[in-house]
């Protein structure tokens, strides 16, 4: 990993790899494996997950020589997780034994009390979690100090220039040689000011789409109907709603948020994706959660009522409707349905002919699986 990280610093300081892949003229480059390496780990790499092997610490080296800091600290991190959670196995069956003596001469008329093995298993996971937390604290540094590196987010290799950013070019700081895209502070900091207001804009008229649909819906629930089975419907039809809805608004927001994101003028590539994500969890957050917070908390509160198994069987059944359209119907439709129609589409408009094509022709051409 450390050559790797040289000849790329090297090559990036004489070719500008995201302007050519901006323009098209260069598409991905990836460093190759060490084959021999490459397989004295592959044949040690199930011993990485055995809590029990004493020579954990040198396969954890060998992922972080092959593959980088991030991912060894990943392994490592999922082994202790493990090891940790064993011992905490060990306590919970001792909870369990003491609770089922406890409440072994009971009758079935009367109840066992739970209060006692709830406090202490309470008790136990917190100063286990505590334990845990400061002895990885304790394994990351070990870690960092072993690689040399003061902390692992900082083990990138060295900036990329974002190739969205429109401005100017001024002096590398680092490099007086090389001459980099930077917009001036007082630029930036009016491009933040914008994608804000641009964002939140956004945000609050998404807002308003979904306090509209459940305030429909709530107006719809509560009305009157001949049919009981007409608020079950309608529940199905909120969360086929909501599916749909998620999809389209994350499609909507993924092209908007690139434009919105230019406005803040990030030189480098790592900044822009980070800005981006953080207004993405934002609106994701508001698209995911709005549904289940009203028919959790919001719905028994407006309609004053204390039905509680109504109300967790209409959430039951959004979720279900919804897992339904998001992840099946409409999975099924942007992975299998859309790529094949659409590859269907072009081959037969380019074809001189316009012949049929048939499915094996259109499955070998398909973008999804080949390079065309």
């Amino acid at each position: 990993i450390d050559f790797i990280r040289l000849l790329h610093n090297k090559v990036t300081d004489l070719i500008d790899l995201s302007m050519l892949k901006h323009h098209g003229l260069f598409c991905e480059g990836y460093p190759l494996h060490a084959r021999e390496k490459l397989w004295q780990l592959q044949t040690k790499f199930h011993f990485c997950y055995n809590i029990l092997w004493p020579g954990h610490w040198h396969c954890i080296h060998t992922i972080r020589h092959n593959f980088g800091e991030e991912i060894a600290l990943y392994f490592y991190f999922l082994r202790e997780l493990s090891a940790s959670l064993a011992v905490l196995s060990v306590f919970v069956v001792c909870i369990m034994i003491w609770q089922h003596y406890r409440c072994y001469d009971l009758s079935e008329e009367d109840a066992c009390p739970e209060t006692a093995a709830t406090c202490a298993f309470a008790a136990i996971v917190m100063v286990w979690f505590r334990i845990f937390t400061l002895r990885w604290y304790q394994r990351e540094s070990r870690c960092s100090a072993s690689w040399g590196i003061s902390a692992h987010g900082q083990t990138r290799l060295k900036e990329t220039p974002n190739a969205r950013l429109q401005c100017g070019f001024v002096q590398d700081p680092v490099d007086s040689r090389r001459r980099i895209r930077k917009a001036p502070a007082w630029l930036q900091g009016l491009g933040i000011a914008c994608s804000v207001v641009l964002t939140t804009l956004f945000v609050f008229v998404l807002l308003l789409l979904v306090a509209a649909e459940h305030f429909g819906y709530h107006i719809l629930v509560r009305k009157t109907w001949d049919n009981p089975e007409v608020p079950h419907y309608l529940t199905i039809a909120l969360g086929v709603m909501t599916g749909i809805q998620i999809k389209v608004v994350d499609a909507v927001w993924d092209t908007l948020s690139d434009w919105i994101t230019d406005f803040e003028y990030r030189w480098t590539e790592q900044g822009f994706l980070d800005s981006k994500r953080i207004k993405c969890v934002t609106v994701k957050f508001i698209t995911g959660v709005c549904t289940m917070v009203y028919m959790a908390i919001i719905a028994a509160t407006i309609e004053s009522t204390f039905q509680f198994e109504e109300y967790s069987q209409r959430l039951s059944t959004q979720l279900k409707s919804l897992f339904f359209t998001r992840y099946i119907l409409l999975g099924a439709l942007n992975r299998i349905a859309k790529p094949y129609l659409t590859l269907r589409f072009k081959y037969w408009w380019q074809s001189d002919g316009k012949r049929l094509m048939t499915f094996t022709e259109v499955q070998a051409l398909m973008d999804e699986y080949t390079d065309s």
